[in-house]
């Protein structure tokens, strides 16, 4: 049983019952939620999924070849102190921060994949100083400001960086009806921010050491890592 909006696009899977009879569905008005970077720590972005906007939409049920489809059309509740302005402004930035989010997965997914290569070659070179060794150094650093990579979610759990940072806003402003507080709005741009400078710092490193490194993985027999694109990536997790 999935949940499509007007254009086709899936924006919730339930699940149905099997059981002989009628079966009762819930869904609670929530599409999929956004790809996380991956960490130590669980994450609260990777379990928040947003509401989805009023309108309205299609449930499609298919068993085996036969598909059945029926329009539904959500609405705001008519006693709520909300406007529609504040609920539009809500939706805007809960949106901005799901891309966000993804935009961070997808960035420590590509800084993992270097760090895969560096530490291949490492093993081939052991010399400290080697553009391996620089390579390593530089990316784990990059990483260790965006996710938790120490400890686990019970012993030597290291202070919350980016990641869990950006979760807790995003699934805060995400589950309010209201638009956001100032100092939220501020607390993100911060974040924002902050991911802006990892991201310069990683082109900075490549500026520096991609081609002496990646003419050491020449030499030692070795690739380099074959970094899907953003879409590719996110392909992996679609509903």
């Amino acid at each position: 049983m999935d949940v499509l909006d007007m254009e086709g696009n899936v924006v919730a899977k339930l699940e149905p019952g099997k059981q002989k009879g009628i079966n009762t569905v819930d869904w609670y008005f929530n599409s999929k939620a956004p790809k996380s970077a991956k960490g130590k720590t669980l994450d609260g972005a990777s379990l928040f999924t947003p509401r989805v906007k009023a309108g309205k939409y299609k449930v499609r049920v298919t068993k085996g070849s036969d598909v059945f489809e029926q329009e539904i059309e959500t609405v705001y509740d008519s006693k709520s102190l909300f406007t529609l302005e504040e609920r539009a402004i809500q939706e805007r930035v809960t949106k901005e921060n799901f891309d966000f989010v993804q935009d961070l997965a997808y960035f420590v997914y590509q800084l993992d994949m270097w760090i895969a290569s560096a530490e291949a070659a490492k093993r081939k070179d052991t010399e400290k100083g080697s553009s391996a060794d620089r390579m390593l150094t530089g990316l784990q650093s990059i990483k260790d400001k965006c996710v938790v990579t120490k400890g686990d979610n019970y012993v030597g759990q290291g202070e919350k960086q980016l990641r869990e940072k950006l979760g807790d806003i995003y699934s805060n402003i995400g589950s309010y009806y209201g638009a956001p507080s100032t100092s939220q709005m501020e607390n993100v741009q911060s974040l924002r921010d902050n991911f802006n400078q990892q991201k310069a710092a990683f082109d900075k490193l490549k500026s520096a050491e991609l081609k002496k490194f990646e003419s050491e993985l020449t030499k030692q027999g070795l690739k380099k890592p074959e970094v899907k694109t953003f879409e590719d990536f996110l392909k992996d997790d679609q509903l």
